[in-house]
């Protein structure tokens, strides 16, 4: 099915005008590669999630390529987006990005997923604050961002969690069931021990561009000199990274087992499992 996706997705960035639909279609294929490799694990999330609930709540293969159509142009959006907030891209894509950002949204606007719409709204104007709160709180290393709990972390990559909500939804459980929240919490754990773990291993880079993550944020408020940071890592920080990691891997697979009455739980765990060998091995 992933394959359908990539066509279509592809065909709507052909049919944009000149050198913006060249652009689009850059952005795309790099978020396609991503998909092919881990074999669908962007855009089949919500078909995925579909197969795992009760057969009872079947939904339309159609609804799920429409789905996975969004998921591929959100994770462009959004993927491009950081890029350039992080001065990684130049801002001269920002016109593709916001044209991947519509395609995404408008995909969202369908009369099948009207009784989504608060909970789309939620989770895209967290992402969007927390964009906001990272820019204004954690550039600036002489005034150190206090991270909490790290829910910011979650907040910013909830999008990558939104095919999976949406069938939740369409399957019967409303946005206040248990169960819904509970699959929410799942990913938001996750999501959070992702870029955790992500953070320790571009703590050097971040630092150097003035992105003070969680763990950049406490190897300074730890006063870390600056000729010394590698070895502090090493003996400090690697170890309180990965203790957080588990920490909140824990609080995820303790929500995969409050789902497992009503979901198959078993085609999640390898989102966990490479991240929870990780953190053991740096304990």
């Amino acid at each position: 099915m992933y394959k359908i996706i990539h066509t279509k997705v592809l065909r709507q960035a052909k049919q944009l005008p000149g050198l913006l639909g060249n652009e689009v279609e850059n952005i795309l294929q790099n978020i396609i590669r991503i998909d092919e490799n881990s074999k669908g694990g962007i855009s089949l999330l919500s078909r995925r999630i579909a197969l795992a609930l009760s057969k009872e709540n079947k939904i339309p293969d159609e609804l799920l390529i429409e789905l996975g159509c969004a998921q591929i142009f959100g994770w462009a959006a959004y993927t491009a987006y950081d890029a350039i907030l992080d001065r990684q891209m130049p801002n001269v894509i920002l016109p593709a990005a916001n044209t991947c950002n519509h395609f995404f949204t408008e995909y969202y606007n369908q009369d099948a997923f009207k009784n989504f719409k608060s909970c789309f709204c939620r989770i895209v104007q967290g992402m969007e604050a927390a964009n906001y709160w990272e820019q204004a709180n954690a550039r600036n290393p002489q005034k150190l961002p206090d991270y909490g709990e790290c829910q910011i972390l979650a907040d910013r990559g909830m999008g990558h969690a939104l095919g999976a909500l949406v069938v939740m939804n369409l399957a019967g459980y409303a946005e206040n069931s248990s169960e819904f929240k509970m699959l929410e919490a799942f990913f938001r754990n996750y999501i959070i021990a992702k870029q955790l773990h992500d953070d320790a291993c571009d703590w050097r880079e971040d630092l150097m561009e003035r992105r003070i993550s969680p763990i950049v944020a406490t190897m300074l408020a730890a006063g870390a000199e600056s000729g010394k940071l590698d070895e502090f890592f090493e003996k400090h920080s690697r170890h309180l990274a990965a203790q957080q990691i588990l920490n909140v891997l824990a609080k995820a697979e303790n929500c995969l087992v409050k789902l497992a009455s009503v979901l198959e739980v078993n085609f999640l765990l390898p989102l966990l499992k490479p991240l929870k060998s990780g953190a053991i091995a740096n304990s």
